[in-house]
């Protein structure tokens, strides 16, 4: 049983780790079943024009979620494959005034009131109300020409993304770069949505 997810983010999520072929063959795959635990919504797909359209969205929405008085920072983790994103995204908030903090500071603190800025890797064993995924496209996850093994890998590392989500899930790609493992979520799962 999933006890971290609400059961529209792992709805969502299924489609994606359920089309990783090396699990289909491993015989000890259990696939998660859901507590049936209601969320406040399905997860977000938001389109972008740009990669670099992606950071100034995402970081509206963190914005306009807290200033909604729905979220504080600390409720937020932006999740990313690399450090290159997180230090974009660090920069953007920081000027509009909202407290992050890396990973890799050591003054991380999971519990703080600031966003929390992890790579994929960084985050398997932690959860967030709301969780950001950055720069889910092509070239970045899956890295460019993967073979069988590491497709499954990266498949398996949206997942862990996905998955860090108790309330909220957010997915930021680009027009035209859109990851393929984004197409294995099943229809209806998810809010699609253009940038604002």
């Amino acid at each position: 049983k999933n006890f971290r997810n609400s059961r529209e983010i792992l709805d969502a999520a299924r489609g994606v780790i359920e089309a990783c072929e090396s699990l289909k063959e491993a015989s000890e795959y259990v696939p998660p079943t859901s507590t049936n635990r209601t969320g406040l919504m399905k997860p977000v797909l938001t389109v972008c024009d740009s990669p670099y359209d992606e950071l100034v969205t995402l970081t509206s929405e963190i914005v306009r979620l807290c200033q909604g008085g729905l979220y504080r920072p600390g409720d937020f983790a932006v999740l990313a494959r690399t450090d290159k994103h997180l230090q974009e995204v660090e920069s953007i908030l920081a000027e509009r005034d909202v407290p992050c903090r890396h990973f890799r500071s050591d003054e991380f603190e999971v519990l703080e009131n600031y966003v929390k800025l992890i790579t994929m890797h960084s985050a398997k064993g932690l959860e967030f109300p709301a969780v950001m995924l950055l720069g889910v496209n092509e070239g970045v996850i899956p890295f460019n020409n993967p073979d069988e093994e590491q497709l499954d890998q990266d498949r398996k590392l949206l997942y862990v993304g996905m998955t860090r989500a108790a309330d909220r899930l957010y997915i930021y790609h680009s027009k035209g770069q859109t990851s393929r493992f984004l197409h294995d979520i099943q229809e209806g799962t998810c809010i699609t949505r253009k940038a604002y």
